[in-house]
């Protein structure tokens, strides 16, 4: 269960308060701390080549909800999970605010283009992401803070998106769009 100190947050991971830490990363329910981020990318490095478990898809990510069958790695904190994917967002979270997130050792996943995308082009993934997403409005209400996105702007281009699509449209758009969506992720062309 992550706490609330008074005013204070406090790590899910490391149950130190955001007093302790540089940075305090949230999710839905969940926050992590700049020195759990490391840890998580020195795990990440000692597990690179050590083959993955037997997935199961009952374990999600506490920050983006996705099962274990559909990320690299999952980390495991006291009660709480982190995937890969979500570290490195962490990542970036962090090297935009200036901090060195990562070990020397550690080879961080960072955007190669412009240092920042344009308000269409985070909008755009967000409606796409939306797409795959129940819980939508939590997952990426940071991601619309950051980039000065209004709530009401994305509810309006996902009810766009999802209008005049049968069923069958939307899950083989929300395949594709899933499958393009990981593909720049890893950044293959195959």
């Amino acid at each position: 269960m992550t706490k609330v100190t008074g005013s204070r947050l406090t790590c899910t991971f490391c149950n130190k308060t955001q007093d302790k830490v540089k940075k305090m990363i949230a999710g839905p329910g969940v926050y992590i701390c700049d020195e759990c981020v490391k840890e998580c990318d020195e795990l990440l490095i000692a597990e690179k080549d050590k083959p993955t478990e037997k997935a199961d898809s009952k374990l999600k990510c506490s920050f983006c909800s996705k099962p274990q069958t559909m990320v690299q790695k999952l980390l495991k904190g006291p009660t709480k999970y982190i995937c890969n994917e979500c570290v490195d967002l962490c990542d970036e979270i962090l090297m935009d605010a200036g901090l060195e997130p990562w070990s020397s050792s550690y080879t961080p996943k960072v955007r190669i283009g412009p240092a920042k995308p344009s308000r269409e082009e985070v909008l755009e993934a967000i409606v796409n992401y939306v797409y795959s997403m129940e819980n939508w409005k939590e997952v990426f209400r940071h991601a619309m803070q950051r980039n000065g996105i209004d709530a009401s702007e994305v509810e309006t281009e996902v009810q766009k998106k999802l209008q005049g699509a049968d069923q069958k449209k939307r899950q083989h758009d929300l395949l594709y769009d899933m499958w393009v969506i990981e593909k720049e992720a890893i950044g293959t062309d195959s």
